[in-house]
């Protein structure tokens, strides 16, 4: 994707989320703080996660070029346009659902170049929702192929093609639930996921999948009430903080069936929202990606950036 970037006139920042290699490990105390079944505990955790992507931001803001968010011929353009991918969701929506606790000072700076919120192909976890029991990747066999150390099999299934869901309400979960992977997926360049092209000794040579077991696991087993109050204050009850900031919701409709379930239910709260009022609800554009699977800033790398480009 980042050789593609200028081309379509887009800077990409990536950040690896902590636990990765190249990131800063969790300490023991911070491992026991997402691990823990306590409430206070998990919205300490996830409070955490929202002051740090902050910090971040900020160092971004002073140490580069980067331009507030300006209009220009009716378009908003500039700034920062914060995305979250798969699990990786819960990072950008934290910031946005814990705006109340970032000191002052961040809050006013950030306000001045956080342009637009994407999120993109996200799992039912982050927005507090249960998990869809998807028998191709179900909550239960994400866990089991976690624990049994046979993470790749589960990359392999979210990477997979699924056969295509025209609309997010043509579908219900009982139908959702019955598609088929595909071998040839419509309207990609790809006979195979990219990864599938892989070996395991070189799929593990680019992944650590430790990883799963020491924070992701803990990460899912956020009680999904927490991570739904965390999800609501971020898209559609931001009681005025960063109102300025709209969002996209990606989903692709040939990826696994809990995340295009994930995007219904999206749009099914922000409805409910509307209908019942008295919330600042913040701005929502949900966009389906056509042809596109779970793994596509692997397999089309240009065509998420072109994609990006187009819609952010």
């Amino acid at each position: 994707m980042l050789s593609f970037a200028t081309s379509y006139n887009l800077r990409i920042v990536t950040v690896n989320q902590r636990d990765y290699p190249g990131s800063t490990p969790y300490t023991p105390s911070e491992l026991d703080l997402l691990a823990s079944p306590n409430v206070e505990d998990q919205e300490l955790a996830l409070r955490a996660q929202a002051q740090e992507i902050a910090a971040f931001l900020v160092h971004l803001t002073k140490s580069t070029d980067i331009q507030p968010v300006r209009e220009t011929n009716g378009r908003r353009i500039g700034g920062l346009v914060l995305l979250g991918w798969s699990l990786g969701n819960f990072i950008p929506l934290s910031l946005f659902g814990n705006a109340e606790h970032l000191d002052v000072e961040t809050r006013t700076l950030l306000e001045i170049y956080l342009r637009s919120l994407v999120v993109f192909d996200t799992p039912p976890f982050p927005i507090g929702e249960p998990p869809l029991e998807d028998p191709n990747v179900s909550a239960s066999h994400q866990t089991k192929h976690a624990d049994e150390g046979r993470s790749p099999d589960l990359v392999a299934l979210f990477s997979a093609y699924y056969s295509l869901v025209p609309d997010l309400f043509t579908m219900d979960a009982a139908a959702l639930m019955c598609r088929d992977r595909v071998d040839e997926p419509s309207g990609t360049q790809f006979v195979k996921p990219t990864i599938a092209e892989l070996t395991v000794a070189e799929l593990q040579s680019i992944a650590d999948f430790g990883v799963m077991t020491r924070s992701g696991i803990p990460l899912m087993g956020i009680k999904p009430d927490v991570y739904r109050r965390v999800a609501d204050r971020a898209l559609f009850d931001t009681r005025g903080l960063f109102s300025n900031v709209n969002t996209l919701v990606i989903w692709c409709d040939m990826s696994p069936s809990m995340c295009i379930w994930s995007a219904r239910r999206i749009a099914e709260r922000a409805e409910e929202g509307v209908t019942a009022g008295g919330k600042l609800p913040r701005n929502i554009t949900i966009v389906k990606m056509k042809g596109a699977n779970h793994f596509v800033p692997w397999d089309e790398p240009e065509y998420m950036v072109q994609f990006l480009a187009k819609n952010i």
